[in-house]
């Protein structure tokens, strides 16, 4: 299992952070989360809405697990 490196203070982050690509594996990573449109039964029982929360590296476009 890789391990993510700790992110640098923006003060750190060249110009290229804020370009459409990054220009290497792990320089940037993107997260959204956001409440799905559905309900689902909890362990509790209960009906509950989810939050998915997905982050990817920018430059290879894949997600992390």
């Amino acid at each position: 299992m890789r391990r993510l490196r700790r992110l640098r203070p923006t003060s750190e982050i060249s110009t290229s952070w804020w370009s459409d690509t990054a220009e290497r594996p792990h320089a940037v990573w993107q997260a959204d989360r956001t409440q799905l449109d559905l309900w689902v039964i909890a362990s509790s029982g209960r009906p509950v809405r989810p939050w998915p929360t997905v982050v990817a590296d920018d430059h290879s476009r894949a997600v992390a697990a």
